[in-house]
């Protein structure tokens, strides 16, 4: 099943419309206690000149707190639901399973250096920096009837006794306690980014959508607003960043500006610029350099002081974040995967580091160096490695954390998810518990669109790059490249479906104004039909014999495949003309739900008659309940389910706020299986009897 969301929201940076679960509002709980691994590739990549230092001595490491029963985690079954859902007990579903700990937003290295920071939209995990378990699970609300999440930046306290967490829509930030878990304060203000002082005493928040840094006084427990003298009042404070000596506070803007703020008298003293946005700012040890990152393919090197730039460090990609060391290295995560490292004072690039196997894009977008400069943390949304910075060895990889996934299929037996993420892969998971079962490699790009085969044995998946390719799931195997990858990627796969009895693939190209019919077993085109432009969304009935095409001026196409030929076509949004971004047909195949902008339209496929319309908020999947008495409609109020038959509106449940890719029934109505891009699959159902 595919999703569509629209281009700008798909390579936005900033994490939109992500959320946590609501079913307990918990001030600490620990969650999945994950196993480190060793790094695929633990070869050294490059000598990187050794960093002595000192450790400091580690502080008490927190005691794991207990795991809630349910909603369990991955690797767990969940709760077997008593019922199938329907509209009399539709009400009282909840959620049963939270497979995946969520992308990675931010990472922190506490200053004694025994624990990692890893910031998700569920909220903050920390690890053991040794043996990557898991030692505590922070999250929740101060208030009762709060928004939360999406978390999105952390910073611990120079002390390391607390660990401050960002999020983008509640308006507060949360102080923690490292070692109880209980929460310690409330700061008035979100933050997309953060950072304290040297001294513990502020603490800098930068913002979305708003170009002022504020800086928290945690004694005075008061706000003071630094502005940036940026006019644009949606750009974001991407990153905030104090002097080593605390008189200093740099800022790093989305519109490309560095801004340098005197901490003790509040004063602007300069702004710079970068010619794209800036992902990071950093202070050297020594104070001596201002280090940017920007989207423009350069980090530059600025005198704090006075705003001379001295040095400019070109690259060959997007620079996604930096980081010192304690001698002074540069650490630069890079767009395709990599992380350079640098000497800022000559210029000159010692070593690169690959975080992910070549080829495979993922964005380096958070690092972090151990206190004592002998460690490196680096990560993608989907993956966290560990290195050495003396040999460049890969030391560690953190396993739990999953890319924001785009979308996802069920097969048809129940037994299977397929799950394409916006890290170029296709994940395979057991859908009884969650377990990972496969990874699919050779995408170009993001994907874009995934389904499963009825018997579960192959895998078909689209991405951003144009191409289409299908697996052989049990070897991990790329069968047959259906369609290549293009040069500008204008040609995507936006639809996939496989036939009832998996005889079939059938695909939607927005460019190509066909429909094509597949042969799974010899990856042979056998049959093509004649498509509207722009066409972005297909489904087939339950049987096979109709087929649905939506485009991107609200028509709605439908084809008799037995009789080979066009029934009709839907012009479902004749005064705006918005896109069809989802189909489903009902189980018997005589309702249509057609999500036409931020609609739903329910049609009947006998007649073409639009019977209702429903108000929605987005762009949501859609999907029905195997019995067809139910309409499950994700949106960002929450996880809503309507009466098929009215239209009425039965049930919203938590949590909100979540940007979804994915929703699909078990084929026995007892479960409900929803993707969404923070990188979380939600297992929702009736709770078994007692609970």
């Amino acid at each position: 099943m595919n999703v569509k969301r629209l281009s700008a929201m798909r390579r936005g940076t900033a994490t939109v419309a992500l959320m946590v679960v609501g079913l307990l509002l918990i001030s600490g709980c620990a969650g999945q206690t994950p196993q480190p691994s060793p790094g695929e590739h633990p070869t050294p990549t490059s000598a990187i000149p050794p960093t002595p230092s000192p450790s400091p001595p580690p502080s008490p490491t927190p005691e794991p707190t207990p795991t809630p029963a349910f909603p369990v985690w991955a690797s767990t079954p969940y709760p077997p639901p008593s019922e199938p859902l329907g509209p009399e007990n539709v009400d009282q579903a909840a959620l049963l399973a939270r497979w995946g700990k969520g992308r990675i937003q931010e990472i922190a290295w506490s200053p004694q250096g025994d624990l990692l920071a890893v910031v998700s939209p569920l909220g903050c995990f920390l690890y053991d920096a040794e043996t990557l378990e898991e030692v505590r699970f922070l999250t929740g609300s101060p208030f009762e009837e709060a928004i939360l999440g999406p978390f999105v930046s952390v910073a611990f306290s120079p002390d390391g006794r607390q660990v401050a967490v960002g999020q983008t829509f509640a308006p507060y930030t949360l102080i923690w306690d490292v070692e109880t878990g209980e929460m310690a304060s409330v700061v008035p203000d979100s933050a997309f980014s953060l950072a304290f002082s040297p001294d513990g005493r502020l603490l800098a928040m930068g913002q979305e959508f708003n170009p002022e840094v504020r800086v928290w006084d945690v004694e005075a427990q008061e706000v003071t607003v630094l502005s940036s003298g940026v006019v644009d009042s949606t750009g974001d404070v991407k990153s905030v960043a104090f002097s080593p000596d605390g008189r200093l506070l740099a800022a790093g803007m989305s519109d490309g500006t560095v801004a340098v703020w005197d901490v003790a008298t509040r004063a602007l003293l300069f702004t710079r610029a970068h010619t794209d946005l800036v992902t990071g700012v950093a202070f050297s040890p020594d104070g001596r350099f201002l280090a940017s990152g920007s989207w423009d393919s350069t980090v530059q090197i600025w005198d704090p002081e006075t705003g001379a730039l001295r040095r400019t460090l070109s690259l060959d990609d997007w620079a996604w974040s930096v980081a010192f060391a304690p001698d002074g290295r540069l650490f630069v995560g890079k767009f395709e995967g990599t992380v350079e490292v640098w000497d800022p004072e000559t210029g000159q690039r010692l070593a690169t580091l690959q975080h992910e196997p070549e080829g495979h894009i993922n964005k380096v977008h958070s690092l972090a160096v151990s206190p004592d400069g002998q460690r490196l943390a680096s990560s993608t949304e989907g993956s966290l490695q560990i290195w050495d910075t003396a040999t460049g060895e890969r030391l560690h990889t953190l396993e739990g954390h999953v890319s924001p996934i785009a979308a996802m299929d069920l097969s048809a037996d129940g037994r299977t998810l397929a799950l394409g993420t916006a890290a170029d892969t296709v994940l395979v998971w057991d859908a009884a518990d969650g377990t990972p079962l496969h990874t699919l490699r050779g995408l170009t790009h993001d994907a874009e669109a995934v389904a499963i085969s009825p018997d579960g044995q192959l895998v078909a998946a689209s991405s951003e790059g144009g191409d289409l390719l299908l697996w052989d799931v049990e070897t991990e195997e790329v069968l047959y490249v259906l369609k290549p990858a293009e040069e500008w990627a204008l040609n995507v796969v936006d639809g996939l479906a496989f036939s009832p009895d998996g005889e079939t693939l059938v695909s939607l190209a927005s460019l190509d104004r066909q429909v094509k019919f597949w042969d799974p077993q010899t990856g042979g085109l056998v049959r093509t039909l004649e498509a509207p432009d722009e066409a972005m969304a297909l489904a087939l009935s339950p049987d096979g014999r109709l087929l649905a095409v939506g485009d991107s001026y609200g028509n709605v196409v439908v084809w008799d495949l037995e009789a080979d030929k066009r029934l009709y076509t839907l012009p479902l949004d004749e005064e705006t003309h918005q896109s069809v971004y989802n189909l489903s047909f009902s189980p018997d195949g005589q309702l249509l739900a057609a999500n036409v902008g931020v609609d739903v339209k329910m049609v009947d496929v006998g007649t073409g008659e639009t019977l209702y319309t429903l108000e929605m908020e987005g762009y949501p999947p859609v999907t029905f309940s195997p019995d067809g008495q139910l309409l499950l409609v994700p949106t960002g109020e929450g996880l809503e389910i309507w009466a098929t038959e009215t239209g009425e509106p039965l049930v919203t449940l938590e949590p909100a706020l979540v940007e979804w890719s994915g929703a699909e029934f078990s084929p026995d109505g007892r479960a409900v299986f929803l993707s969404a891009w923070d990188g979380v699959v939600r297992v929702f159902g009736l709770p078994p009897r007692g609970d």
